[in-house]
């Protein structure tokens, strides 16, 4: 088990850089109340006060870097206990140990990210086929909340848990309703056998129908991930017109080895090419940075489609693409409905084509994750989720854009 001795608060360092002339300080946070003084803080100031976003001119950046402790892992109650700079690999590290796992952090995808920048970012899973979205992973939090006040929520145990379910509607997707300084992790057992298959297709007709034959089959997929050739051709050096896929499936020995043996008949029936039967997780996770924004590369936006017009969706997107003559690529979770959106650059023509597939997705009977709309538009919150950030932040102090702080 593993515990933590708070220790009395420490002085909040104030760093400078004295060739930035809009004076961004960073402080940096050892505990809650070290958390806590910043807000209040910034509250008499009338100063905002920026997590996981870039600061503002004036504005105080916080870093919760140094609150990385795991601070319990409850293997009675399958629950653990993290502070916010706990990185998801080192949680999985340290989880692997004792038999256990958990589900957001147990595939490459999300392992550069903290615990907090999880969270912040609505607690994304890519193994939500099999075992539902992130957010019901997170069984409670405690939040700092831009008024300096500690709002502590969820439970261990279901039980101790009623009313409003407040955990997840915090979790919203760069909500910034507050600063999570604990989180209760639910885990899982280690499976006693999984097995990884990655596979070239002509086209996403084919990738689609592949799909459409997992979706029919009793063994549930703990993941399926696709990517075009565009992301295709940037992680996985595949060929122009090739479209990757990546998909895993675990549980008991005989459940698995009865799987694999169905899924190569359906990838040969799909038309799929070089093949791979993957008995590492480093042999198949060519996409391991491709939820993660780099040099070249702009990761926009979700939309989650009907299934049955995924081909409708795909194929006008492309359209879009082309209309404006832009490079844009397509990767997701083909059998969720989950669609993502990256640009190789990102400039007038992109945000003018993001505009259109938000309408796009709307007119199949999709909806657009509003991440986009959060992170790069003045357009935040919708109105119930609104007037609870104005309850929790009237000051506007946390990550306000320029049009809130005037």
């Amino acid at each position: 088990m593993y515990n933590k001795n708070v220790k009395s608060s420490l002085k909040i360092k104030n760093i400078t850089n004295a060739s930035i002339k809009d004076d961004k300080r960073v402080r940096f946070a050892n505990n809650v109340e070290d958390v806590q003084t910043v807000f209040r803080q910034a509250g008499q100031d009338n100063t905002a006060v920026y997590v996981y976003r870039e600061a503002k001119p004036r504005g105080i950046s916080l870093d919760l870097s140094s609150m990385n402790h795991i601070l319990e892992i409850d293997c009675d109650n399958l629950v653990a206990v993290v502070e916010p700079g706990v990185t998801l690999a080192g949680l999985a590290d340290a989880l692997g140990e004792k038999g256990l796992r958990f589900i957001p952090a147990d595939t490459v995808y999300y392992r550069h990210q903290t615990v907090g920048e999880w969270v912040y970012s609505g607690c994304p899973s890519i193994l939500a086929w099999k075992y539902g979205a992130g957010k019901f992973s997170l069984m409670g939090a405690d939040f700092v909340l831009p008024t300096g006040e500690l709002l502590k929520t969820g439970g261990k145990t279901v039980k101790n848990v009623t009313g409003y379910d407040l955990t997840r509607f915090l979790t919203g997707a760069y909500a910034d309703m507050g600063v999570g300084v604990r989180f209760l992790l639910k885990l899982l057992p280690l499976p006693k056998s999984r097995v990884k298959f990655s596979a070239l297709f002509a086209g996403v007709p084919e990738v689609l129908s592949f799909v459409e034959k997992l979706r029919q089959q009793p063994g549930i997929p703990a993941y399926v991930l696709w990517a075009d050739d565009i992301v295709g051709g940037r992680f996985n050096n595949s060929p122009k017109g090739s479209h990757c896929l990546v998909c895993e499936f675990e549980g008991v020995q005989e459940e698995v080895s009865a799987v694999a043996a169905q899924v190569q008949t359906y990838l040969k029936q799909c038309g799929a090419r070089e093949v791979r039967e993957c008995n590492s997780e480093d042999e198949c996770e060519f996409f391991d940075g491709l939820f993660k924004a780099g040099p070249g590369l702009v990761l926009t936006d979700e939309y989650k489609i009907p299934y049955n017009r995924q081909t409708e969706f795909i194929a006008n997107a492309y359209k879009i693409f082309h209309n404006h003559h832009i490079v844009g690529g397509l990767f997701g979770q083909l059998g969720e409905g989950k669609i993502h959106l990256m640009f190789p650059t990102f400039g007038p023509e992109e945000k003018v084509a993001i505009t259109e597939l938000t309408t796009l997705a709307e007119q199949v009977g999709g909806v657009s994750s509003g991440k986009y709309q959060r992170l790069y538009t003045g357009s935040k919150l919708g109105r119930l989720e609104q007037s609870v950030k104005d309850s929790f932040d009237p000051k506007h102090l946390l990550n306000p854009s320029e049009e809130m702080r005037l």
